[in-house]
């Protein structure tokens, strides 16, 4: 089963704080462990685990910390690169990083599409770190790498919301601040139910179009002019 989380965050001070961990001497470790516990639940046999960024702090050394400890989980593991991942193509040294992340990764990616089938429908999901709107700041950061809008289901992080998905909207938060645990398909699967508008039966579409696109009145005479325009000659049964 396809399993999706982002925002670890491993060895992050400050996030660990916000997450409930008072800063003290294993403030750190205790939020690692916690998230950690909760990867290495996951099935090795049958389970995909999709990380939607930001791994850690982003430093050099928080970078590899969290990936040595991600090495151990025993699933196979896709990463969605986030702005705290320096494998990300928005740092100019992305390149350098790319090899170090596949030792750990299947794949690494800045933004992935896949299909979920919900109620014998179809639905088109992209995931990305970032979602179409909204930020954890005031003012909306890196709209140079977020995908458009355009109407389709979203799999994100990086906001840190609470919230699992926005009213009105199709973008769903996988993020550790909203779930604490990763998030399988099937509760994907269920939030994508419960934000599909019902399909209107035939009729009423009908009904409605008509309204909307009146028939176009026809002349019950037409014009002497443009009559005689179309008239051809007349001809009598003797002359056929």
């Amino acid at each position: 089963m396809r399993c999706y989380t982002s925002d670890l965050h491993l060895g992050h001070a400050l996030v660990a704080e916000t997450r409930g961990y008072r800063l003290h001497a294993d403030s750190i470790a205790e939020h690692d462990t916690a998230i950690l516990d909760a990867l290495h639940a996951l099935n090795p046999k049958g389970d995909q685990l999709y990380i939607l960024g930001d791994l850690s702090s982003g430093s050099k050394r928080g970078t590899e910390r969290a990936l040595e400890l991600l090495a151990e989980v025993p699933v196979t593991k896709h990463l969605i690169l986030g702005n705290h991942d320096p494998a990300h193509p928005m740092h100019r040294d992305a390149w350098k990083w790319q090899r170090r992340y596949l030792d750990v990764f299947e794949s690494i990616q800045p933004f992935a599409r896949q299909r979920f089938t919900v109620d014998d429908v179809r639905h088109e999901v992209l995931l990305s770190h970032f979602p179409y709107d909204g930020d954890h700041t005031e003012e909306a950061r890196y709209s140079q790498y977020r995908l458009r809008n355009y109407d389709r289901w979203l799999l994100h992080g990086h906001t840190h919301s609470g919230k699992r998905i926005a009213v009105g909207t199709r973008q769903i938060h996988v993020g550790w601040d909203a779930w604490r645990r990763p998030v399988p398909e099937d509760d994907i699967a269920d939030l994508i139910r419960a934000g599909t508008p019902e399909p209107k039966p035939l009729q009423a579409s009908h009904a409605e179009w008509m309204r909307a696109h009146p028939p176009i009145p026809v002349p019950t005479t037409v014009p002497e002019r443009t009559a005689a325009r179309f008239a051809g000659p007349t001809i009598t049964p003797e002359e056929n």
